[in-house]
């Protein structure tokens, strides 16, 4: 169709116009004005029109996260966003030190933001109720946070990560001097954590210790998702050239995120 314009263009010569009768000249000046206001009429009804204030919906607007914690940030941070509707990832970003530029394109639209940090497995696209994939027993603290927002314009919105996890070191002395190995296992445990925050599973974790200069038992310190109850069954494995022995211990109050 455009090329067919343009070779209708070519008609409308000033030259060519000279040389035709005057009722001829008269109608293609008719014809030629004709064909501009035909032109501008198609041009205006292809341009949509976006009303001053209002958001263009085929536009992305920039979320730029700030990331703050009452503890240290384990780096890297992966940031999601969330559609609040079905639970589809719309974008995502990696930061690798505090320095990188936090920023998600979204959509107009109703989104959950994630931000997580620590060790865990993630998939390369999860969705809301995905369940983050974490080690039993953790080196690193599992930090999350998040935000619900409506995006309809440039923003910046702020989110405080919280260890999700409890802190845990184990030390046991009075052990017979001839053990060899010891070792405590933990009952009760969620094993499971999704992106909208829910806890779920119920899990064990042993924990190897070692031995230290004053004879006791003792591990690093490491991390566990909070129990599933009201309290944290214990047992204790010990090793002697005798054979193994097994002891159980019930503590009456429940591992809490967030808490030594």
């Amino acid at each position: 169709m455009n090329e067919y314009f343009f070779n209708l263009k070519g008609l409308f010569n000033e030259n060519n116009l000279l040389s035709l009768p005057i009722s001829r000249k008269h109608n293609l000046i008719i014809m030629e004005r004709f064909f501009y206001v035909l032109v501008s009429i198609l041009i205006c009804a292809c341009t949509p029109i976006v009303e001053e204030g209002e958001f263009d919906d085929r536009k992305q607007c920039e979320m730029r996260i700030l990331t703050r914690s009452v503890a240290e940030i384990n780096y890297p941070i992966m940031l999601y966003a969330f559609e609040v509707s079905t639970g589809k990832m719309a974008s995502s970003v990696m930061l690798a030190s505090d320095t990188d530029d936090a920023v998600l394109l979204l959509s107009k639209g109703n989104y959950q933001l994630v931000a997580l940090a620590g060790e865990f497995v993630v998939d390369d696209i999860p969705t809301l109720d995905d369940v983050i994939e974490v080690s039993s027993s953790m080196t690193v603290p599992l930090q999350m946070g998040s935000a619900t927002v409506y995006a309809s314009q440039n923003a910046t919105v702020s989110i405080m990560l919280y260890n999700q996890v409890a802190a845990i070191d184990v030390m046991l002395c009075d052990i017979p001097t001839d053990a060899t190995e010891v070792s405590v296992t933990l009952s009760m445990l969620y094993d499971g954590l999704s992106y909208d925050g829910t806890l779920s599973g119920n899990s064990t974790a042993t924990i190897p210790l070692i031995k230290s200069d004053d004879g006791c038992w003792k591990s690093n310190r490491f991390y566990m998702l909070p129990t599933c109850n009201d309290q944290l069954t214990l047992s204790i494995s010990i090793v002697t050239p005798d054979g193994m022995s097994m002891y159980a211990y019930s503590h009456r109050k429940p591992l809490l995120a967030n808490t030594p």
